[in-house]
């Protein structure tokens, strides 16, 4: 599976690379927003990918993001 990570998703630009990704199969894709986005508010967004609040200024924030990203074998 391959994992994508998109910054800034809830703009126009991130927004248009998450509807590309959307299009491939066996892809997990975590969009982050520096203020968080309910998924309710995000109707395009399958089940099976997230938006996330992630600070990219702030180191914890990145590490704790990046601790819940699953490991593939």
């Amino acid at each position: 599976m391959k994992l994508i990570i998109i910054g800034g998703v809830t703009g126009s630009i991130g927004q248009e690379i998450l509807r590309k990704y959307l299009l491939e199969k066996e892809t997990l894709i975590y969009g982050i927003s520096r203020k968080g986005l309910s998924i309710a508010d995000f109707p395009i967004l399958p089940n099976h990918n997230m938006i996330v609040g992630v600070d990219l200024l702030n180191t914890a924030s990145i590490s704790e993001f990046v601790s819940k990203i699953p490991v593939q074998h």
